[in-house]
């Protein structure tokens, strides 16, 4: 989907770019769909120098994870997982689905950043936050170091599971 960017009174505004009205189907006949651009929250304040450096999303199957960490036990949380992020989920009625929310973050931080593992470890990408709070990214080591080299400031992440699936959305920003 193409995004539009409008300057108005020292404000940029995002929003996806479809007319003001159009038909669309439906299966009871033609409908029309409206789109106002000020119902859309002001994204970005003029001279705010805030650059998006890259979007990343994953998807990991629930029970891929709950196989993995049963055939590879200890050895396999161990390269896969912090002391604290096990520790976390491992109170959690499915950890599986936790842990697979925090692997798919984990995917998703290195589809944002463009680089691929090199050198990093997936210990040195380390979700936070319990089931209540707001998931948090730390990073450690050459996953820290190459956030820095990049310029990254800010790192945004969400998670979901449900159905045996666990998706994570990552959001790389830096204060350019």
């Amino acid at each position: 989907m193409r995004m539009r960017v409008i300057l108005n009174e020292s404000r940029y505004y995002a929003f996806p770019e479809i007319p003001t009205s159009r038909k669309v189907g439906c299966r009871n006949g033609p409908a029309v769909a409206f789109h106002n651009p000020s119902s859309f929250d002001r994204v970005f304040t003029k001279g705010s120098g805030i650059v998006i450096l890259g979007i990343g999303i994953d998807q990991v199957d629930t029970t891929r994870i709950a196989d993995l960490l049963d055939r590879f036990g200890a050895r396999g949380e161990g390269r896969l997982f912090t002391d604290e992020e096990l520790r976390r989920c491992g109170d959690r009625p499915r950890p599986s689905e936790c842990l697979a929310a925090r692997f798919a973050a984990k995917e998703a931080f290195v589809k944002a950043l463009g680089t691929g593992m090199r050198g990093m470890t997936w210990t040195d990408i380390e979700v936070q936050g319990g089931e209540n709070e707001r998931p948090q990214m730390v990073l450690h080591g050459n996953a820290a170091a190459e956030l820095d080299r990049r310029g990254g400031t800010n790192v945004h992440v969400s998670l979901t599971h449900e159905a045996g699936v666990a998706t994570a959305i990552v959001v790389l920003e830096s204060a350019d």
